[in-house]
């Protein structure tokens, strides 16, 4: 119930929160009131202000704080007036006690009164005084450090976090960034940054001082010194074998012989054990590299019955794509093939006797693993799932038995 149109305030709140006090005959209308209940209607024309979904009107009563009626004295009591008059200051109480309802109070136990919040100033944060008697504005810089645990005092739980792994909390001075103080006090934020160059040695030892690192010299090895759950990356200087074991898991489960400009990346799945997720090759263009038709090393030898031995060595691929560089490495030529040194190398079908087998070098392009491969074909091997990149480099004859007879 109202007593007139001014007694009402319309405000409109949009979709992020905005409020704005609509105007009475321009974004909408009232009609009734003086005293009983009244209507408000939006405008639709000129202008149509329909509120648009996700959006509010709210109505308030915004009655003015004053004494409008004389009442003078003598004559007949005018018993209407004085209703009026009594019904308003009951919707001003109303009035202020939603208003009230509003706002931010203390506790009914409270022995805290009268505390005044200063004018705003820029850049500064509202905070407690030293006395804890009123608020004031403090400059965030002026704070100095907050040590860990953050202490009650601090506006924390005062709770240990001692116990948490790096980079989960630090502590920000004066003026630092969060990312600042995690690079400063943790291994949080030093995945990006490049350590210092690392010796190559058997483990390798990742330094402190950055999660991407160049390794140096020909030491090969198949365990890294590395705390767990650390992500990293290594650049190769030059030539030597990661080999693929329980510490040091490769992909595709084979040996790596690395070239300068190789990269690595690996992630510790527990202390000093490394998952490599990614090893990626130097880029070579199509005219770099070995020269057309380039072979050295790689010679065949019976090692057992049928196991063969392939010496070290490198070679171009028969596309004239790329190098291929093999560690000394033993196939046995009886099973199906498998990758690794060891393992089995022929490409399809039974092992057969009295039967003339090609060896083949392959490579696959998406990790630069290289392996063996021995097929009945001299110009078509069944390839292995990815492997895309071959090169015959020789061949061997079995005998009744059959084993290797002569390579």
């Amino acid at each position: 119930m109202f007593w007139d149109a001014d007694d009402l305030e319309v405000i409109h709140t949009d979709a992020g929160n905005v409020e704005t006090i609509w105007a009475r005959g321009t974004q909408y209308t009232v009609t009734g009131g003086n005293g009983s209940t009244g209507t408000v209607t939006v405008s639709t024309s000129p202008t149509d202000y329909t509120p648009a979904s996700g959006t509010k009107l709210t109505i308030t009563s915004s009655l003015e704080n004053k004494q409008p009626t004389s009442l003078p004295a003598g004559g007949p009591f005018p018993s209407d007036a004085v209703e009026q008059r009594f019904d308003q200051n009951v919707r001003l109480i109303q009035q202020l006690a939603e208003q009230l309802a509003r706002s931010i109070k203390f506790a009914v136990t409270s022995v805290f009164s009268g505390i005044t919040i200063p004018d705003p100033s820029a850049s500064k944060f509202l905070r407690w005084n030293a006395a804890a008697t009123d608020l004031e504005n403090a400059d965030i810089t002026a704070a100095g450090s907050i040590g860990i645990p953050v202490t009650v005092a601090e506006g924390g739980t005062g709770a240990d976090l001692s116990g948490l792994a790096a980079g989960a909390l630090v502590k920000m001075n004066s003026g630092q960034t969060a990312f600042e103080a995690a690079a400063a006090d943790t291994d949080f934020m030093k995945a990006g940054a490049k350590g210092a160059d690392i010796a190559s040695a058997s483990p390798l030892v990742l330094g402190a001082d950055g999660n991407y690192f160049d390794v140096t010299g020909t030491t090969g090895f198949s365990a890294i010194t590395v705390a767990a759950g650390r992500l990293f990356m290594l650049q190769f200087d030059g030539a030597l074998t990661l080999s693929h074991g329980a510490s040091l898991t490769l992909p595709g489960a084979a040996d790596i012989t690395t070239a300068a400009g190789d990269r690595l990346i690996g992630f510790a799945t527990a202390a000093n054990t490394v998952d490599v997720l990614s090893y990626t090759r130097a880029a070579t263009p199509v005219d770099g590299g070995l020269s057309k038709n380039h072979i050295a090393g790689l010679e065949l030898s019976k090692s057992s019955a049928d196991v063969l031995a392939i010496a070290a060595g490198e070679v171009r691929d028969a596309t004239d794509a790329v190098d291929m560089t093999l560690a000394a490495f033993t196939k046995d030529v009886s099973a199906a093939w498998a990758v690794g040194t060891g393992l089995g190398s022929l490409d399809t079908g039974t092992y057969a006797a009295s039967t003339l087998y090609y060896v083949w070098l392959i490579q696959r392009p998406d990790t630069g693993v290289v392996d063996v491969l021995t097929s009945l074909s001299g110009t078509a091997p069944t390839m292995p799932l990815n492997y895309d990149f071959k090169r015959l480099i020789g061949a061997f004859v079995t005998d009744a038995t059959p084993d290797i007879l002569v390579v």
